[in-house]
C-alpha cells in the first residue's frame, strides 16, 4: 500500500478573513509550514481577493465583444463538466483519510475516509493519501484502523482486554496483594474514587498500570489473557 502523509493540520483564525467569507468560518492550516487547508485541497485559486471578485462579476456581466442578434445565438449546449479542483498536492482517484490521535491507546485512529480531498475538515488530525486503493469500500475498509505516519503504515486496529474489578480482585488476593491494594485506596483519594467508580479496566489504563506498580503486583499474572473488550474509544 502506497501512502503519502500530508502532515498534522490545526484549526487557526486568519488575520484577514477571505473576501466573501462567512464570519463563522472554520479554518485549518498545516501545523510544519502553516499552508491553509482550503488552498492546499482545492489549488491557490480558490480563495480570491476582493478586487478579483469583483472583476469577475463585472466581466460576467458585460462580456466581451460585439453583441449577436438573438436570432443568431446558437443553440444552447450541454453545460462543460465542472472542472476538478483537487490540486497538484493529491494525485487523481487517490483515496484520502484523516486520523486523530486516541489518548486511550496513544495512536492515530482513522476517522473520515473519502475520495473527494474537499470533505475533509482535518482540526487536530493528520491526513494521509493512498494512491493505490484497489478496493471497492474505502470507509469500510480503512475506518477506524491504526495509522501510522512515521512507518507509512495502516494496520487493524487490536483491542487491548479488558478485566473486570472482580477478576482483579480475585487476582490480587490471589497474588497476597489485596491488603496492600485496600492501604493504597485509602491514603490515595483520587484513585479511591476512579477504583470504585469503574466496573471494568482496560489492560492499557495507565491509572491502573500505576496502582498495580504502586502496590507491587505482577502485572503480567493481574492483567492475563481475559475476554476480548469492546471499542476502547467509547470505554
Amino acid at each position: 500500500m502506497n501512502i503519502i502523509d500530508h502532515g498534522a493540520w490545526e484549526p487557526y483564525t486568519p488575520e484577514e478573513l477571505p473576501y466573501g467569507s462567512p464570519p463563522n468560518a472554520l479554518f485549518v492550516r498545516r501545523v510544519s509550514d502553516h499552508v491553509d487547508w482550503y488552498v492546499y485541497a482545492n489549488g491557490p485559486g480558490v480563495i480570491k481577493s476582493k478586487a478579483e471578485v469583483q472583476a469577475a462579476a463585472q466581466e460576467a456581466a458585460n462580456p466581451k465583444g460585439p453583441q449577436k442578434d438573438a436570432s443568431e445565438t446558437p443553440a444552447p449546449k450541454e453545460p462543460p463538466p465542472k472542472p476538478n479542483l483537487q490540486s497538484v498536492n493529491f494525485q487523481p482517484g487517490s483515496v484520502v483519510f484523516s486520523a486523530n490521535i486516541h489518548s486511550g491507546i496513544n495512536k492515530y485512529v482513522i476517522g473520515p475516509v473519502n475520495r473527494d480531498v474537499t470533505a475533509l475538515h482535518p482540526a487536530d488530525q493528520v491526513v494521509g493519501e493512498i494512491t493505490d486503493y484497489t478496493g471497492t469500500d474505502p470507509f469500510k475498509d480503512l475506518n477506524g484502523s491504526i495509522y501510522d505516519p512515521a512507518a507509512g503504515t495502516i494496520t487493524p486496529l487490536v483491542l487491548p482486554k479488558l478485566l473486570s474489578r472482580a477478576i482483579i480482585v480475585e487476582r490480587l488476593n490471589a497474588d497476597k496483594k489485596i491488603d496492600k491494594l485496600a492501604a493504597y485506596l485509602s491514603s490515595h483519594p483520587y484513585e479511591h474514587e476512579w477504583w470504585y467508580a469503574k466496573q471494568t479496566f482496560a489492560e492499557t489504563d495507565k491509572t491502573l498500570k500505576k496502582l498495580l506498580k504502586e502496590i507491587g503486583a505482577d502485572l503480567d499474572v493481574v492483567l492475563a489473557e481475559a475476554p476480548p473488550s469492546p471499542d476502547p474509544r467509547f470505554t
